[in-house]
């Protein structure tokens, strides 16, 4: 529920025209701020349980600054990168991603390995890519043929 609700923060903070140009005018104090929270990452990657209840909060608040820069940017390799046609397409299938990747990677490594997930060889290491590979395909086919048809039907009412 925290990541959702910064991403809510955040763009209702977008919207203030205020707040907007505060953060623009202090696009440094984010950038400092994201690299106290990317070492906050680095940490958590080697001790999971540093903040306790917080550590989800932790990634959050880094998703959040790190989403406001790629807001605030309107050139350079940042702005390029977050406009990038292949991170753009990854949104349109991110749910379906969510919501198939489980299954995806359970399936493909009781299969083909007759085993849950792991990543202690290169066999697991390549049935972890088909997973992938997998979830995209189906993550896809679902936008294509259930997720967009809704949301164009969505879209065709006045609010």
């Amino acid at each position: 529920a925290d990541s959702l609700m910064a991403g809510v923060l955040l763009a209702h903070a977008f919207r203030q025209p205020g707040v907007r140009s505060y953060l623009q005018q202090n696009r440094s104090g984010l950038r400092a701020l994201l690299v106290v929270l990317l070492a906050g990452a680095a940490c958590l990657s080697v001790r999971r349980d540093l903040f306790g209840a917080g550590d989800l909060s932790w990634l959050a608040a880094l998703y959040a600054v790190l989403l406001a820069l790629a807001l605030l940017e309107d050139r350079g390799w940042t702005a390029r990168f977050f406009r990038s046609r292949l991170l753009r397409s990854l949104g349109l299938v991110s749910y379906g991603v969510y919501v198939f990747h489980e299954a995806m990677l359970g399936l493909a490594h009781g299969l083909i390995l007759h085993q849950p997930p792991k990543l202690e060889s290169m066999a697991e290491v390549a049935v972890t890519g088909l997973a992938l590979l997998l979830t995209l395909a189906v993550s896809f086919a679902s936008y294509v043929v259930l997720e967009r048809p809704v949301l164009k039907y969505g879209h065709s009412f006045k609010y």
